[in-house]
């Protein structure tokens, strides 16, 4: 059997239902094709207004930071501005100042101050143990983050997934 054939008999099949077709038959097929239309449009406008918003990530997290003008003193949040809680998370900033905590609610923020980030890689111990150690310009970092720091880089890790967020290029 070839193409030709077989649209023949789907041609005649279809003029038969028009032709030998009932009342009620030709209103089956209208109710029919009235639901595919309507399951075509109001997936169309599912997914326009419920798409996915570029500016929001998976996790559902927003970093902010901002500075008590009385107090002069600099402030960071953390928000999880999702309905489910974050268990086990983790806010490392510039990949080397670490703030952990066990839980944060949904639509809850955590306010942190500079020295509530501790230095990720610190050991308490003077440099200048090994030869090695003099070698070092910089001065050793202190065990929490300064005042002045400025975040370049924020991780934000959870059982429930994960995000890095480049704050220079959200205040702009």
């Amino acid at each position: 059997m070839d193409a030709s054939q077989i649209l023949e008999k789907l041609s005649e099949a279809s003029q038969a239902i028009f032709q030998k077709g009932s009342r009620y038959q030709a209103e089956k097929i209208a109710i029919v094709v009235a639901f595919i239309l309507n399951v075509i449009i109001v997936g169309t406008v599912a997914l326009a207004v419920g798409g996915s918003d570029p500016s929001r990530n998976a996790l559902g997290a927003d970093f902010g930071r901002t500075r008590l003008g009385q107090l002069d003193q600099q402030i960071f949040f953390v928000e999880n501005t999702g309905r489910g809680a974050w268990t086990k998370v983790r806010v490392v900033i510039n990949q080397k100042y670490l703030y952990t905590a066990d839980k944060l609610p949904g639509r809850q923020r955590i306010m942190l101050k500079p020295e509530d980030m501790e230095y990720f890689y610190y050991i308490p111990r003077p440099w200048g143990r090994n030869d090695w150690e003099d070698l070092v310009t910089e001065p050793k970092p202190e065990a929490t983050a300064a005042e002045s720091m400025r975040p370049l880089l924020v991780q934000i890790r959870a059982s429930e997934g994960r995000v890095d967020i480049d704050p220079i290029k959200k205040e702009q």
